[in-house]
């Protein structure tokens, strides 16, 4: 599913104002993060949530489902853009969890390929995800 999170008047950076239905379009000219992309999460609305504060860190965002078309670009699951854009229709947003956030947290660091164990987190970790 594609997501994008809006303010709770539906802006978003640069202070564009989103509205149901109508199609955005952008140049496709440089990076993920400037203004040729309009960005979007793929994926289920708790990562659209969860990924908030590292990115628009809206206060009172709200979620919608949007439709992408044109050039894309990911962000290794972190963030996605693309050149064409609507909304199509408003989701609830979901409520994450502290508990939520440390055991994803904790499932990211010991899924990089290559990590060199570090034998006092890891039993940290395995004993925190067990509820020790």
């Amino acid at each position: 599913m594609n997501l994008k999170l809006t303010s709770s008047d539906m802006g978003t950076y640069g202070d564009h104002q989103w509205t149901l239905g109508e199609w955005v379009e952008t140049s496709g000219e440089g990076q993920l993060c400037g203004p040729g992309y309009l960005h979007y999460y793929e994926g289920t609305p708790e990562l659209a949530v969860a990924l908030n504060p590292i990115h628009a860190n809206f206060d009172f965002p709200r979620l919608f489902e949007v439709e992408v078309t044109g050039r894309t670009l990911c962000d290794h699951a972190l963030k996605s853009g693309c050149t064409r854009m609507r909304i199509i229709r408003e989701l609830p947003v979901p409520i994450v969890s502290r508990e939520a956030l440390i055991r994803w947290a904790i499932y990211c660091v010991q899924a990089i390929p290559g990590r060199d164990p570090i034998p006092a987190w890891d039993a940290w970790a395995s004993q925190w995800l067990s509820g020790r």
